[in-house]
């Protein structure tokens, strides 16, 4: 059988020189080439020389030197067109193997996808969660203004609702508070029930700032919260009232 020099380097391409004589020989990389023992004689160090760049394979041990062709007529002992045989067969067991990869390597991306997607999916998810509990949270607090004795704003931006009876004992209480729409909700709440509103900047950012839901307002703010219970009591008015500072 004859074979054109383009099929033989077309088969020299599609398979390196290293994967064919690897199937043999244990090679190791070093630097451009691979090394290994001499499969044409015994030794204990490598003289056995694979170059894919170059080509060719060469044994020091033994002198022979050759190509892929080469390598499977010396070692298997058959002639060249036999060899050609074996080789193609090789270069389809590795193109197989190729395609087999490429496959495996498509499904990984798709995995890694859908592992994406998921993890998106339980960020979303948690999300939502944390949207619902903030919103429980909102409608638990707003629903704390009517109790409020008193609501300092700023006067549409900050809005803090506090709780103080002096029968109850203790300092006043922050109730609820909150920025632009829900400080206009908390005021809304405390128009619908009569709840004295106190405009009074500096005061209402604050608290916002400093004070936690369901907290005691610190030492720091007594003086200016008492001032406001004392015009509170001494007030007949309608609401909201000026504190002017």
């Amino acid at each position: 059988m004859r074979f054109t020099p383009q099929f033989l380097d077309e088969l020299r391409a599609r398979l390196p020189v290293s994967e064919v004589v690897g199937r043999r020989v244990k090679l190791r990389k070093q630097g451009r080439e691979f090394i290994g023992l001499s499969p044409f004689n015994k030794e204990k160090s490598p003289s056995f020389t694979v170059n894919d760049h170059k080509g060719f394979f060469h044994d020091f041990s033994s002198g022979k030197h050759g190509d892929i062709f080469g390598f499977v007529m010396e070692t298997e002992g058959v002639g060249f067109p036999e060899a050609v045989e074996r080789l193609v067969v090789a270069a389809a067991d590795l193109a197989w193997a190729r395609i087999h990869w490429r496959r495996d390597q498509r499904m990984s991306r798709q995995e890694l996808k859908e592992e994406l997607r998921q993890t998106e999916g339980d960020r979303l998810m948690k999300a939502r969660l944390r949207s619902l509990r903030l919103d429980r949270s909102r409608k638990r607090m707003l629903a704390a203004v009517p109790r409020a004795t008193m609501v300092v704003a700023n006067p549409t931006h900050y809005a803090v609702a506090l709780r103080y009876v002096r029968s109850e004992g203790g300092a006043p209480i922050v109730l609820a508070k909150g920025v632009d729409l829900i400080a206009l909700k908390i005021r809304e709440i405390a128009e619908e029930n009569n709840i004295p509103i106190v405009e009074d900047r500096p005061l209402a950012r604050a608290l916002y700032g400093a004070v936690s839901i369901d907290a005691a307002i610190p030492a720091e703010f007594y003086r200016a919260v008492a001032e406001i219970v004392h015009l509170l009591q001494g007030k007949k008015s309608s609401w909201p009232i000026v504190r002017n500072r």
